[in-house]
């Protein structure tokens, strides 16, 4: 994912190394991310992408996923998601049907409407 000045890829405990240096620099011992790590940034990009709504397949491709393991992997964001979605589409769905009966009544043989 990284490569060093030649263009060769960073030996993984270098990178390690390098990190933990930086973020002593950059976090107090006392802060909560602290112990932050490689892994905790590449999972808080895949949420932000997620939350951005970028296309699955690209931010699979932007992080070197399948788009069938970032599925799986990010399935209990995804349900929240879902979730989410589902009460927006509700709410609009009810505002629009609310919208359309207005001026409406109904009986068990016809329906007509002062909109008509």
């Amino acid at each position: 994912m990284f490569v060093n000045a030649r263009g060769n890829p960073i030996n993984p405990q270098n990178f390690e190394r390098l990190f933990r240096a930086a973020r002593e620099r950059v976090f107090l011992p006392s802060s909560p991310l602290a112990g932050l790590t490689p892994y905790g940034l590449r999972h808080s990009s895949v949420t932000m992408h997620m939350r951005a709504k970028v296309p699955v397949a690209e931010i699979a491709r932007r992080h070197g996923h399948s788009v069938a393991v970032l599925l799986s992997t990010y399935s209990g964001f995804l349900e929240e998601d879902i979730q989410a979605s589902n009460e927006r589409i509700e709410q609009l769905v009810n505002i629009r049907s609310s919208r359309a009966l207005t001026g409406c009544t109904l009986d068990a043989t016809t329906v007509s409407s002062s909109r008509v």
